[in-house]
């Protein structure tokens, strides 16, 4: 029979733990921590990538939302996203697909928003 959870069991679950993404072009054995969204943190990104057009727009606002220190707490501002142009387009791409494929966020859904 399966475990129903209660209330106090699911407030208290630790649901959020990050994700390590490898980034080998930035260092040997280097990597990212890509966090799991909150609600309150997923409508901050799906607000922050609804006026952007371009794919690599999208691709940095996810990473500057997404990329967390060990600590959880985000590692870029809202305001980093521009710097991030000057990275490495494939690795920004693999730290946004990560993030998409963490939270569920697929491409129906960026494309909703960019509809309204």
């Amino acid at each position: 029979m399966p475990f129903i959870l209660t209330r106090e069991s699911i407030l208290s679950a630790e649901d959020l733990k990050p994700f390590p993404v490898d980034v080998p072009e930035w260092g040997k054995d280097a990597q990212v921590l890509v966090r799991r969204l909150d609600g309150s943190g997923r409508k901050a990104l799906m607000n922050a990538i609804s006026g952007l057009k371009e794919d690599t727009e999208i691709q940095r606002a996810v990473a500057v939302h997404c990329i967390v220190n060990q600590d959880g707490s985000r590692v870029f501002t809202d305001t980093d996203a521009d710097l991030l142009a000057k990275k490495a387009g494939n690795v920004i791409a693999r730290i946004a697909d990560a993030a998409f494929d963490l939270n569920r966020i697929g491409k129906t859904a960026v494309e909703n928003i960019e509809k309204n």
